[in-house]
């Protein structure tokens, strides 16, 4: 929640969406990369043996994802500022 951008009425979107990780490779957090470091990778981690976040790249975006689902919500900014806060 603290990740999503919130738009001009207060409502933010989470988008739910099936992935195919492939092969994973390592990116530094803060990277700009856009591509993987070789083709016999198909997305990032942060962490190759215990992985949080995850990158899917540009270009394996149409093979590899598919959106599931389009969440959006409008939390309190009583709860927002305590979600925000934590992180």
């Amino acid at each position: 929640v603290g990740l999503c951008d919130v738009d001009e009425k207060g409502v933010q979107y989470i988008l739910l969406c099936q992935v195919i990780l492939g092969n994973t490779e390592a990116v530094e957090p803060g990277s700009q990369e856009l591509f993987p470091s070789s083709n016999i990778y198909d997305s990032g981690v942060d962490d190759c043996l215990n992985p949080k976040c995850y990158v899917m790249w540009p270009s394996h975006l149409s093979t590899h994802m598919r959106l599931e689902y389009l969440v959006s919500f409008k939390l309190s900014p009583d709860v927002r500022s305590k979600i925000i806060n934590k992180s």
